[in-house]
């Protein structure tokens, strides 16, 4: 009852506005009315977005404006870290708010901004499957070899995932970004606004049910892979500790992820800092049907 009471006082004023200000037009004095709306609800609507992070996760454009306009005091930036360590593009990724993204980019944003541990936007959006949002990151220009503390890169986030929809996407944007040309720009090459919700002509076989990405169907991209050795290489870039994306993936029994990395001619026989191959980890794990499929490949 108090909130109705409340907003039918609202209304009253409102009216009352509109009916003594005969000095402007119709069009002047609803502006005047919005602009004193807004001034008054500023406080109530600073609470409601109490950070940068939470307008951006929750794809507010109107947040993300009230806070890097200078309307919030202390004045925001895009580096600002949250509790988890988080900048508001990380949010924004996770959550698959690809509205945020976009214009958070396009105010000055980096696509590669990192968190405190080291982590880019398009490590979680791997990590959470949001495949819209890798390959936005991606057209806007993110690394896809960008590595954080730990030498993790956005693969070794996938495998870690089992995610193999997030790797189809990375190697599908990675290729088409070497046939076209590093420097070059296309029509199909720019972010729009067409793209936040494509995510039926991403990468055939498995399917992805998450939130953002619901149902959508994964193909293999179609890529010469044996003529792309060097693309390619991304997938078996070594963390710090020398472990690479098949290592992880025998680490956590994901046989999509193995048989996705294989079939993309990544090097089997790569040692980690403790000098094993992944089929050493498959074989310690008794992990016999990843250990036939690298013995398939060529491990040894």
């Amino acid at each position: 009852m108090q909130a109705l009471a409340k907003k039918q006082l609202e209304e009253q004023k409102l009216r009352e506005l509109l009916a003594t200000d005969g000095t402007r037009s119709i069009e002047e004095r609803v502006e005047h009315c919005r602009v004193l709306q807004y001034e008054e609800h500023k406080a109530i609507f600073a609470t409601s977005y109490s950070t940068i992070h939470k307008a951006a996760g929750d794809g507010s454009i109107d947040g993300l404006k009230f806070f890097l306009d200078g309307k919030h005091k202390p004045k925001v930036h895009f580096e600002d870290f949250d509790k988890y360590g988080f900048c508001p593009l990380h949010s924004a990724a996770i959550a698959g708010a690809n509205h945020s993204i976009s214009f958070l980019i396009e105010r000055g944003c980096s696509p590669d901004i990192r968190s405190t541990y080291g982590d880019t936007a398009l490590m979680h959006a791997c990590k959470e499957t949001r495949l819209s949002t890798i390959r936005m990151l991606l057209r806007f220009g993110a690394t896809v070899t960008a590595a954080n503390k730990a030498g993790f890169t956005a693969v070794h986030m996938a495998a870690q995932a089992d995610n193999v929809e997030a790797m189809a996407v990375l190697v599908e944007e990675t290729c088409r970004k070497a046939e076209e040309g590093e420097g070059e720009e296309n029509e199909n090459s720019k972010p729009s606004h067409a793209m936040y919700d494509d995510d039926n002509n991403t990468v055939a076989s498995v399917q992805s049910h998450n939130d953002d990405d619901s149902l959508s169907m994964v193909r293999l991209p179609q890529f010469d892979f044996t003529q792309n050795a060097e693309v390619m290489e991304f997938l078996n870039l070594p963390s710090k500790n020398l472990t690479t994306p098949l290592h992880i993936a025998c680490l956590n029994n994901s046989q999509r992820v193995v048989q996705f990395l294989i079939t993309h001619k990544v090097r089997v026989d790569f040692k980690d800092g403790s000098g094993d191959t992944a089929l050493h980890k498959a074989g310690r794990k008794q992990l016999n049907g990843l250990y036939q499929l690298l013995l398939q490949a060529g491990a040894s």
